[in-house]
């Protein structure tokens, strides 16, 4: 038992307790730290793979690749479908860069309800984007099961 008075803060027995209950406590943490590390859940990506931190639901529609960041910007996308018609997108895209223009490469991805891409897919198309000028990468989806859409664009190669 820690005992005090008025001109010390403790006795020498209560040190000795102190530094008893100190130990305890450690090894009591230390004991849980271990066991709910041992009934820890397992992540569920594969070995030598990262699980993506972005939820595919908030993936973004339009992917600008590599470094053409700072340079493309675009506007609102028009996505259409009619009741017997498949998925049409049109992406308004342009580049900001003067006075030089972009060499790029764009393809469509669509995606059935379930978020798997819906083959064949679009291969890469080659677009020269002048410096300034609004220009329109459209594509439909092949198929009537595509409800999502994904537009990546890269440097040309």
């Amino acid at each position: 038992m820690t005992t005090f008075n008025h001109t010390q803060r403790r006795t020498p027995k209560g040190d000795q307790t102190m530094t008893t209950n100190r130990l305890c406590v450690c090894a009591a943490i230390t004991t849980s730290v271990l066991a709910l590390t041992g009934c820890a859940t397992r992540d569920a990506s594969a070995p030598g793979a990262m699980a993506d931190p972005v939820p595919r639901v908030n993936y973004p529609n339009i992917s600008i690749l590599d470094e053409l960041v700072p340079y493309v910007v675009v506007s609102e996308p028009i996505v259409t479908k009619g009741p017997d018609q498949p998925l049409r997108v049109t992406v308004p895209i342009r580049a900001i860069t003067r006075p030089r223009e972009l060499n790029t490469q764009y393809r469509f991805i669509f995606f059935d309800a379930d978020g798997r891409p819906i083959e064949p897919q679009q291969a890469w198309q080659y677009e020269r984007l002048p410096s300034r000028a609004q220009r329109f990468f459209e594509a439909n989806a092949l198929d009537q099961r595509a409800v999502d859409w994904r537009l990546e664009v890269r440097p040309a190669r």
